[in-house]
């Protein structure tokens, strides 16, 4: 389920971010959300939360190696009783975009025989049987599938290799509800446990004649289908898939051609696209000072006069404000101090529609001064 955090009663305003809300048969709520300090903010606004333990602060060099090796989770508890735990430290993720994305995730994950995963069982038929063999994008958008799988050093490729994926027209709905295993903190100690070393793995390999079935680390796994255009987004955990992944060709990827891939999906890409937001003014300060700083290194001759042939006042950044006030001054009404990104699909139709020339603004400017929004025509 996607979602959008705002600060209590302060809609349209105080926009916080997106949010992925997934719901589990043992009645878990797990939420993904951007990891820009404003976690803390959520728990205590969104959900009216404190900090139920709070670890105490190493006082010798000692006590902070043994912090260091302890796996650290915070906990929230809000006024009505819900718990929030803090996982961001604990798993890992990896996302993968493009039309081979799904036959390398299906390729590196090696499932454990039901037998030994018999509450798996339901899953696993579904991922062999349907999911495993679906054409790009015809799964939908927000599917969580569950799995159980082996160590992915076992089955990885010597050499890299392209896999040849068998596409058939299936159903694309998901039946089998994901399971809440891969939350469990003590299931993910023990498959961290049970992990053999590179040299216990190579010094097993030099026993076997063939190729090693499985080894005790069960790994429990989740992936979540995000598609909209050709991208699409895989969840996984753990460096061995990192490498496993990188031998049936995934190529890694920066920052920008995750902005590329978005646009490309014809989604918006957060934080850069979501100004309104902490993460995202702060990241479009960071691309300000870069860009600043690439400008003033070029020779004066060199540079680009912005202002004196263009008119351009900011260059590098959106002063929105600003740009507001200015309209709102030159009709002599009251400025304003924050702007904010309009999100309210019914009001964003209107706009379209009366910029197409196909409805009045007197409705529009109706509903908005309803609402309480200030309007400028």
């Amino acid at each position: 389920v996607s979602t959008h955090f705002y600060h209590p009663g302060h809609y349209p305003k105080g926009y916080i971010g997106p949010a992925r809300f997934q719901w589990s048969r043992e009645e878990w709520l797990t939420g993904e959300e951007h990891t820009n300090g404003e976690g803390e903010l959520v728990k205590r606004t969104v959900f009216s939360s404190i900090p139920l333990v709070v670890d105490s602060v190493p006082k010798t060099v000692e006590e902070w190696r043994l912090s260091k090796m302890r796996v650290h989770t915070e906990r929230w508890i809000g006024k009505n009783g819900i718990q929030v735990q803090d996982l961001r430290d604990q798993l890992v993720r990896f996302r993968l975009y493009g039309p081979l994305a799904l036959a390398i995730v299906s390729d590196a994950l090696r499932l454990v025989d039901d037998e030994k995963a018999q509450q798996f069982s339901e899953n696993h038929a579904e991922w062999r049987e349907s999911v495993s063999r679906l054409p790009p994008g015809n799964v939908v958008d927000g599917s969580i599938f569950s799995l159980l799988v082996e160590d992915p050093r076992i089955s990885r490729p010597s050499v890299k290799e392209v896999p040849n994926p068998e596409h058939d027209t299936l159903p694309t709905e998901t039946r089998v509800l994901p399971r809440a295993t891969f939350w469990d903190k003590n299931m993910r100690l023990k498959a961290l446990a049970d992990r053999m070393t590179d040299a216990e793995l190579n010094k097993l390999k030099g026993k076997c004649l063939g190729q090693i079935k499985e080894t005790e680390a069960k790994i429990p796994v989740l992936v979540v289908f995000r598609n909209g255009g050709s991208g699409r987004g895989d969840t996984l955990s753990g460096m061995d898939f990192w490498v496993a992944l990188q031998l049936r060709t995934a190529r890694a990827s920066g920052w920008r051609d995750e902005l590329e891939a978005h646009l490309e999906a014809s989604r918006f890409c957060y934080p850069t696209d979501v100004m309104d937001t902490k993460a995202g003014s702060e990241d479009i300060r960071r691309m300000q000072v870069e860009h600043e700083l690439k400008y003033d290194k070029r020779p004066h001759n060199r540079r680009v006069q912005y202002w004196r042939k263009m008119s351009v006042k900011y260059p590098f950044s959106f002063e929105y404000e600003e740009l507001v006030n200015d309209w709102l001054k030159a009709k002599g009404k009251e400025a304003i101090e924050h702007s904010y990104i309009l999100r309210d699909r019914r009001l964003l139709l209107l706009l379209s529609k009366w910029m197409e020339g196909k409805a009045k603004f007197s409705g529009l400017t109706s509903i908005l001064n309803h609402q309480k929004w200030n309007v400028s025509d």
